[in-house]
Order: C-alpha cells, then sequence, then structure tokens
C-alpha cells in the first residue's frame, strides 16, 4: 500500500462505485499504519478507522493506547 501512486486504481470499490453502492474502509486499529488510510481513501473509500471513535467506545485494545 506504500506504493508511489497508488491512488485512482482499479479495485473492487470502483466496481462498486459503478453501481452506486457506498464503500467504506472500516478497521479497529489506526488506519495510517502501512498507508491504508491513503490507500483507500485515495481510491473512493470512506475511511472509518480507530480515530473516529470515543475513547469510552473503545472495549479491547490489543496494542497502543
Amino acid at each position: 500500500m506504500k506504493r508511489p501512486d497508488n491512488d485512482a486504481l482499479f479495485t473492487l470499490g470502483e466496481v462498486f462505485r459503478r453501481r452506486d453502492t457506498s464503500r467504506f474502509f472500516l478497521y479497529g486499529g489506526y488506519g495510517y499504519f502501512d498507508n491504508m488510510n491513503a490507500f483507500f481513501s485515495g481510491n473512493g473509500y470512506t475511511v472509518i478507522d480507530r480515530t473516529a471513535l470515543k475513547s469510552d467506545e473503545i472495549t479491547t485494545r490489543t496494542s497502543g493506547a
């Protein structure tokens, strides 16, 4: 996902877009890890990761604060 020019690629999200379907990337961790947020948002997905949650909404953690 950290390759240069990895936005605007043909992905499954493009198929969904053509069918007027919502595209979300949901990730329980931090999406900046391995450039996931940039990759998915650059390819038309709405990104929702751990930063979108309030601290009292997080009940389980495997790493980090």
